[in-house]
């Protein structure tokens, strides 16, 4: 049981990543899938427009139906694919 001065909403907000975005965070590349039993896409997506709107250079990377670890063969992008989004991400970013 939390003890009496427990905030639980003070701390999710401070546990939460969105809480420290700045516009001069670096890039981020966000993959994630639609079948993730884990995360839900919607954190995701609202993580994705929060650095979008700060400024921050951001792609998202929706996964259609592979698993939370997104290694699932029949996957898409599968997993060559997303090999190579990584790499173009890179790519463009570390100049």
């Amino acid at each position: 049981m939390p003890s009496a001065g427990f905030d639980a909403g003070r701390y999710l907000d401070q546990s939460s990543p969105d809480t420290y975005i700045i516009p001069d965070d670096p890039p981020f590349l966000i993959l994630h899938s639609d079948a993730d039993q884990s995360v839900p896409l919607d954190q995701a997506q609202e993580f994705y427009r929060k650095l979008k709107a700060a400024g921050v250079p951001a792609q998202l990377v929706i996964v259609h139906g592979g698993p939370h670890g997104l290694d699932a063969p029949d996957e898409i992008p599968s997993p060559s694919q997303l090999a190579q989004i990584i790499v173009d991400f890179f790519t463009c970013y570390l100049k």
